[in-house]
């Protein structure tokens, strides 16, 4: 049915159902044409190959629409069908005149059978008279289209198993693109539980640090007056505020005041511890509010004295290590160092 939907194709333009046959045909035309050109690119490839001028095709497939201007397209070279009538003398083989050009699209197959196998014989082609060589020559024709259809099938099916390999192929590699594309998610969903957690952390860093803004070692500034107190001076005591700096004053860390109620030998004592105060990291610009002379009684004896009023201004200094600690884990850096020599107020006992 094939065979004849295909003569029918090629003689008659106006057969019912040429559309749709040719639309079928559209695609494993295709196919054979691209696998013609492959193996002519192959050919041309190979060292001493000559070069190609023409192309001739015979068979039965040369009768579809389009096939030879298709494939003349994709060679890029001329594309005729073989004419093997004009070299041959025929003779009566039970076709009419008429009936010859139907024909010739299926001569060179048997005609090349037929030469090969006549080596050697004077004559290249003997054909059997009357009705035998019409059923001869008829039965040569119906081998002639099922040999074509059965190659055309084996072609067509080369390629579907070829395209269907190439399906599996891609259809793999989505697969495994896809199961990448899965672990991927899974890992980025797990970046996003470690970033909420981060954030978490660095909101309870940010609320450590605030809480910890106006912390100071009151007993390290303590031992640093200590330390530099002169021996004719005595402390009668020490208050102090703290408050957290003020950006728009201009006034960066922590900020605050203490005062001082002491007693001193003399007037130069009271310089002396003054002097002393303002080596002092946590404390600047101290100053005397008031000082005047006095008398202390003490083991039943009075002794003169200077009774004085002292203020300084805390320092950033003053700031206590587990603060400095809360604001650096926060990612607060204020440029502020420990007091020289000083260690963390909460170790010491």
């Amino acid at each position: 049915e094939a065979e004849v939907l295909k003569r029918q194709l090629a003689a008659d333009p106006g057969v019912t159902g040429r559309d749709d046959a040719l639309d079928a045909l559209d695609s494993p035309l295709g196919s054979l044409v691209n696998d013609i050109r492959g193996s002519i690119d192959f050919y041309a490839s190979q060292p001493g190959a000559r070069p190609l001028d023409e192309v001739l095709v015979t068979g039965g497939g040369t009768l579809v629409n389009g096939f030879v201007d298709r494939l003349g397209d994709v060679l890029d070279i001329p594309v005729e069908r073989a004419d093997v009538m004009s070299r041959l003398r025929i003779g009566d083989i039970g076709f009419g005149p008429d009936e010859l050009d139907a024909l010739q699209p299926y001569l060179p197959v048997p005609v090349g059978l037929a030469l090969g196998g006549a080596r050697g014989v004077p004559y290249a082609v003997n054909l059997l008279p009357g009705k035998e060589r019409r059923v001869l020559a008829a039965s040569r024709m119906a081998m002639t289209g099922a040999a074509g259809l059965v190659a055309l099938g084996a072609v067509l099916g080369a390629l579907w198993l070829g395209r269907a390999s190439e399906i599996d192929d891609l259809e793999g590699q989505l697969d495994d693109q896809r199961a990448a594309n899965q672990r991927l998610q899974t890992q980025i969903a797990e970046l996003e539980g470690a970033r909420d957690l981060q954030a978490r952390a660095d909101t309870a860093r940010g609320l450590v640090a605030a809480a910890l803004e106006r912390d100071v070692s009151w007993s390290r500034m303590l031992q640093e007056i200590g330390r530099v107190i002169p021996q004719d001076v005595w402390l009668e005591s020490f208050n102090g505020t703290v408050s957290a700096g003020d950006e728009a004053a201009g006034i960066e860390g922590i900020s605050g005041s203490a005062t001082f109620s002491a007693n001193g030998a003399d007037f130069p004592a009271t310089a002396a511890w003054l002097q002393r105060l303002s080596t002092v990291p946590s404390f600047n610009t101290p100053w005397v509010s008031q000082a005047s002379r006095g008398e202390v009684s003490e083991l039943n004896a009075t002794v003169d004295v200077v009774t004085f009023s002292a203020s300084a201004n805390i320092t950033e200094a003053a700031r206590s290590e587990r603060s400095r600690e809360a604001r650096e884990r926060a990612g607060i850096d204020d440029g502020a160092s420990a007091a020289p020599g000083t260690t963390s107020p909460e170790a010491t006992p």
